[in-house]
C-alpha cells in the first residue's frame, strides 16, 4: 500500500529556486534564518503534490519543523506534518511526536473543491507513530512503545495498529 504514495508527490525541481539564503516557489520567497538559536528557520521544497496541485514546503526551526501547503496562487496553510492522502482523494492525514507532551498525534483533514478543513485529532501517549498508510478509510499506523531502545538507539520494535475512520463524509 505503501507505493501508492510515491507518485503522489513529484520531486519536481523546476518549481523552485534554493538558495543557501532562501527558498522561491511560484514567485513567493521563503527567507531562511541561519542562526544557531531560537530564530532559526530554515525552508527546504519537498515536493509537488500532484492531487491537490499544490507545493509541500518544509520548514524546519531550532526546536520544531512544521509543513507548509502551497497552492499556485501563493495561499498556504500550514501542517504539523507531510500529507498522507486517502485512495479517494477526499481525505489526509498527517502525524507528528510532540517531545515536550510525549505523546503522537494524527490530524485528519477534508478535501473539497480545493478546500482544506481539519476534522479530527487523534493523540495517544501509549505508542510512537514512526509511519502510516491508508486504504480506503482505514489507517495503518507503524507504531513503538518508545522513542528510545535500551541502547539509546530508536526502538525499531515496530508494531502495527488499525485505526478504522467510520465516517469519512
Amino acid at each position: 500500500m505503501k507505493k501508492i504514495y510515491d507518485p503522489m508527490i513529484e520531486k519536481n525541481d523546476k518549481r523552485f529556486i534554493k538558495t543557501e539564503l532562501y527558498l522561491k516557489v511560484n514567485n513567493k520567497t521563503y527567507v531562511n534564518n541561519l542562526n544557531d538559536n531560537e530564530s532559526m528557520k530554515i525552508h527546504d521544497y519537498y515536493g509537488y503534490w500532484k492531487p491537490l496541485n499544490k507545493d509541500i514546503i518544509t520548514v524546519s526551526s531550532y526546536e520544531d519543523s512544521e509543513v507548509k501547503i502551497q497552492d499556485n496562487k501563493n495561499n498556504t496553510i500550514t501542517l504539523q506534518g507531510i500529507p498522507y492522502i486517502n485512495k479517494a482523494k477526499t481525505h489526509f492525514t498527517t502525524f507528528y511526536l510532540d517531545y515536550e507532551g510525549s505523546k503522537s498525534i494524527i490530524d485528519l483533514y477534508k478535501i473539497k473543491h480545493d478546500h482544506i478543513e481539519h476534522n479530527f485529532c487523534f493523540e495517544t501517549e501509549k505508542w510512537i507513530i514512526w509511519d502510516l498508510v491508508w486504504n480506503d478509510n482505514i489507517l495503518y499506523i507503524k507504531v513503538t512503545d518508545t522513542i528510545w531502545n535500551e541502547k539509546g538507539s530508536f526502538s525499531t520494535d515496530y508494531k502495527y495498529k488499525k485505526l478504522i475512520i467510520e465516517k469519512l463524509n
